[in-house]
């Protein structure tokens, strides 16, 4: 090949390849998504928040909102509300808020009740926050109805006034507000401001209740628990229980751990019994903290796995007795699990025997267990005993394995201050 072929082969080449970057970049600039109009702009945001681009997001609704679009300008409000896109800001909220607002934008008119009612962005101001909900509702937008409603039961804002509380909670049950219908739900239970209606309180319950609403849901179950104004269904008590268990209501984590221990529209069992009992235990629940210790008497698990378990939640519940027996009964079973040592080790040095404890860390590193937990624990277990060298050995084999370890660093500093006292 001449030297001019071979240049005129590499230009050739050269051309080749720009040309395949100018249709790549042409390709390119015809995928960018444009919008002229506010009512594109505005869409373009929403096809964004779809896909989660608040950035994009609150790009095209401030371009959609300047252009003066009311329902653009809410949703830029509600941007600024959550810090979706941009940092959370009441105050920037309340002013595309009620830009809206004043175009009658209905979900705008009770957002500015709500700010009003919290004193977000704007000063707190119940009156106004009557104001502005009235707005909403008169539009029948159920959640500003809601609202109202509340208003007028509390008295914030208005006189209190029960006839015109259940007015608003039955038009915004009607529109479907979930809060509404639990609320006249419990206002036909309890004869408040209504007269005293059963079934109209268990029609509101359920209707609550299919809209996810967790207290309705709870005491829905209750009602089929009981038969009261409805057939006794213990299997439907345990649907609406879970429900509502399922959202972290207490009260429904506690009557689903008894349905599991009595059997009542489930077949026992002891280890979903204790489950759902500690959920409502943890959250402070009086009922499951004192019958929790009889349902694990009860329990008699057979496996390492389930000794394990209710070990753990014996020492949870600060039965370190209870605690060390179960994981004598795992260890028993599994002689080289080196968690069951670790986990015995944490329950005896909160009995204060720190031999034991000393010698069941010892044995979890020799089973091969060595991570930071183990060092640290040993480490803080030999400071209480004034065996310093020892504890900070442990500390620093802790800081080998993790250099950055927060609680190691912590020992070492504790017998610093110690050793410096």
């Amino acid at each position: 090949m001449s030297e001019m072929e071979g240049t005129m082969k590499r230009n050739l080449l050269s051309l080749t390849i720009l040309s395949l970057l100018i249709v790549s970049n042409c390709s390119t600039t015809g995928k960018q998504r444009t919008a002229e109009s506010p009512e594109e702009q505005y869409s373009l945001g929403q096809t964004y928040f779809e896909e989660k681009n608040y950035e994009q997001v609150v790009y095209w609704y401030r371009k959609a909102a300047e252009n003066g679009y009311a329902i653009a300008q809410y949703n830029l409000g509600f941007c600024y509300y959550k810090g979706y896109g941009v940092p959370q800001d009441y105050e920037q909220a309340a002013y595309w808020y009620r830009k809206a607002a004043d175009q009658r934008e209905a979900e705008a008119q009770n957002s500015m009740g709500v700010c009003y009612k919290h004193g977000h962005g704007v000063p707190k101001d119940n009156k106004q926050a009557v104001y502005w909900f009235t707005k909403a509702a008169d539009q029948e937008l159920a959640g500003a109805q809601f609202n109202l409603g509340i208003c007028y039961a509390t008295g914030d804002g208005v006189p209190k006034d029960d006839e015109q509380a259940v007015y608003w909670f039955t038009k915004a049950a009607v529109n479907g507000n979930a809060g509404a219908q639990f609320n006249l739900g419990i206002r036909y239970a309890t004869g408040d401001g209504v007269p005293k209606d059963d079934k109209q309180a268990v029609y509101w319950f359920t209707k609550a209740a299919i809209n996810g609403f967790a207290d309705a849901q709870y005491n829905l179950g209750v009602s089929y628990h009981q038969g009261h104004e409805v057939p006794q269904d213990y299997e439907q008590a345990v649907y609406w229980y879970r429900k509502a268990a399922d959202q972290g209501f207490a009260d429904a984590q506690y009557s689903l751990g008894a349905c599991y221990y009595y059997g009542v529209g489930v077949p026992k069992n002891y280890e979903q019994a204790v489950y759902w009992l500690r959920k409502a235990a943890d959250q402070g629940h009086t009922e499951a903290q004192y019958y929790l210790p009889e349902v694990l008497q009860a329990w008699t698990p057979l496996t390492v796995d389930e000794f394990y378990t209710r070990g753990i939640i014996n020492y949870n519940s600060g039965n370190y007795d209870g605690a060390i027996a179960d994981f004598n009964k795992a260890i028993q079973m599994d002689p080289n699990n080196a968690e069951m040592y670790f986990r015995r080790g944490i329950a005896y040095g909160q009995k204060t025997d720190y031999n034991r404890a000393l010698a069941d860390f010892t044995q979890t590193i020799q089973l091969g267990h060595n991570v930071v937990e183990v060092y640290n624990n040993r480490g803080f277990t030999y400071c209480i005993i004034g065996e310093y060298e020892k504890a900070i050995a442990d500390f620093e084999m802790a800081l080998i394995i993790d250099r950055n370890n927060s609680v190691a660093q912590q020992g070492l500093e504790t017998i610093k201050q110690m050793r410096d006292y």
